[in-house]
């Protein structure tokens, strides 16, 4: 007997795959793709890997198949210390935010995690809830001339306006950060146009500021990669 078909449900008008579309100025899928130019994939590892091409050849120059050609593995020694400003002023930012930690997390690369509120003076924490307190030392710990550091935060822009001792605190936080790496970047999620006359503006005088968007965040990720690239728009 012929068997009851149901119509397939029409899906909701705009529905699609939220990794594919947002309304963010960064998708997820960008953030994934783009935090990939941070590998460093080096041959240091085990010699284990097998060198086809270059085993035949061998094989076919001398005669006969003797053993195999070994290659090392190779290993990323990609390394991001990730700085996110959390709460205040950056809460309508969060999913934004939460994105990026997780796609960073997510790209196997070594992360390093830190939130912070406005400035991560001498202690940031390694959770969102900024419950678990750690200081900034220990996490700078492992930083290197070729690690990349990523701070996110508004800067002050949300708000407007440019607070004396956050800017001051800001100041010597990114000293001492160019005195371990010069791969130092800055993401604002506020737009560009709106930093005059704020601590955003100021900040960016320190280090290369970029709008979180589309090329704000490949420009960021150029930097963190030891290119030369200027801030702004």
């Amino acid at each position: 007997m012929p068997l009851p078909v149901r119509a397939p449900a029409a899906p909701p008008p705009g529905g699609t795959d939220p990794d594919l579309a947002s309304d963010h100025p960064v998708t997820r899928r960008t953030m994934a793709y783009t935090w990939r130019y941070l590998r460093r994939p080096i041959k240091d590892g085990p010699c284990d890997r097998v060198d086809l091409p270059a085993t035949v050849e061998r094989a076919a120059r001398q005669g006969f198949f003797v053993r195999p050609v070994l290659r090392r593995r190779a290993t990323d020694h990609g390394h991001l210390i990730l700085l996110v400003d959390q709460g205040g002023s950056m809460v309508p930012f969060h999913r934004l935010t939460r994105d990026l930690v997780q796609t960073a997390v997510q790209s196997g690369l070594r992360v390093d995690l830190g939130y912070f509120q406005n400035v991560p003076a001498t202690r940031v924490y390694l959770d969102p809830h900024r419950t678990r307190p750690l200081a900034l030392e220990r996490l700078l710990a492992d930083c290197t001339a070729e690690t990349g550091v990523l701070l996110v935060s508004d800067a002050g822009a949300a708000r407007g306006g440019a607070d004396p001792r956050r800017l001051q605190a800001s100041a010597r936080v990114l000293v001492g950060i160019r005195r371990r790496t010069g791969c130092v970047a800055w993401l604002n999620p506020v737009p560009w146009d709106r930093w005059p006359g704020t601590g955003a503006a100021l900040i960016a005088l320190l280090v290369p500021m970029f709008a979180m968007d589309e090329d704000g965040f490949g420009h960021a990720v150029e930097v963190l990669r030891g290119q030369p690239v200027g801030g702004g728009p």
